[in-house]
């Protein structure tokens, strides 16, 4: 989010969603580089605590299971914002041509680092603190928060979205199948909702 500020990228170009990338990239090294402190030894374990579980069949059913729900929900919420006055952001990026291929990229690269850290990371260690509720609770927040650049309705959809990814996690205990989800949804809003 700050070095969008600082840059101020222009909202039409999808080359400008690159830093983003970019920035998670940096963050998920950093990440696991504080996971292999906390005594996950080598990188590859430090991943392997962070992306756990697999993507079998029955992951990738709850995922998109998951996925349905999050888009029926959408619509009920659409009217509660609607009738307080909130809207939804115009937004989106050119999917024509070469401008897909930084869509396609900041799209799967923010479901990866994304869940990587709300999901694999830090759900783990806040049930750990502060039980699975208050866990499910401030990741779903703090992932509505990075969202807030999209607007406050969006974010507020966002969090309901959030908790059908924590309650993914949960249920299947497969950082994979939160991918899975998270990545068609983007790929579904960033292509065929949002694209242009």
């Amino acid at each position: 989010m700050a070095l969008y500020a600082a840059v101020k990228p222009p909202p039409d170009n999808p080359w400008y969603a690159l830093l983003y990338t970019t920035a998670q990239v940096i963050g998920f090294l950093l990440l696991l580089a504080i996971t292999r402190a906390e005594g996950y030894g080598t990188w590859r374990g430090a991943f392997r605590s962070i992306y756990t579980g697999g993507l079998g069949r029955r992951e990738i059913l709850y995922a998109f299971a998951a996925l349905g729900a999050a888009f029926m929900l959408w619509w009920p919420i659409n009217l509660m914002l609607s009738a307080l006055g909130m809207s939804w952001p115009k937004w989106g990026y050119s999917t024509s041509g070469l401008n897909a291929v930084p869509v396609a990229i900041w799209a799967l690269g923010a479901a990866f680092f994304e869940e990587g850290f709300f999901r694999g990371y830090s759900m783990p260690r806040l049930n750990k603190a502060v039980g699975t509720a208050g866990a499910l609770l401030i990741t779903s927040a703090a992932f509505a928060a990075i969202h807030l650049r999209f607007g406050p309705a969006l974010s507020v959809y966002i969090f309901f979205w959030a908790l059908i990814a924590g309650g993914l996690f949960l249920y299947t205990k497969s950082t994979w199948s939160c991918f899975l989800y998270h990545a068609a949804n983007n790929v579904i809003v960033d292509f065929l909702i949002y694209g242009r």
